[in-house]
């Protein structure tokens, strides 16, 4: 007990993405079931460009998660705020605060370990 409070542990965690939107959406779950990231991230990457705000908007949201997954925070947060710009929503608002408070705990964890 004392010593998770001391030092980093594994926590699993959840993260909502969404998979309705266009066909390039859609086509990215399928991809994502079967853990293949990187095909999923590049349907994202042309569903960003749907002239639908909404379905950009989506593709941005599910590029952090893709940036998340492999630990680049700081991608994750600009493509969620991307994400928000476009077609504001409490799924996207709830991430990108998930995602700040995540940042600032390994900056802490940073300069914790370097001291």
């Amino acid at each position: 007990m004392y010593a998770s409070r001391i030092s980093p542990t594994w926590a699993t965690e959840y993260r909502i993405y969404f998979r309705k939107g266009n066909e390039q959406i859609r086509e990215a779950y399928q991809f994502v079931r079967k853990n293949n990231w990187k095909n999923a991230f590049e349907l994202w990457t042309l569903a960003c460009q749907d002239q639908n705000p909404k379905i950009s908007a989506y593709a941005y949201h599910n590029i952090a998660v893709y940036y998340e997954f492999n630990d680049n925070i700081p991608q994750a947060i600009e493509n969620a705020y991307k994400a928000y710009d476009l077609y504001p929503n409490r799924y996207t608002q709830s991430y990108i605060n998930i995602l700040t408070a995540r940042e600032a705990e390994i900056n802490r964890l940073n300069q914790q370990l370097n001291e």
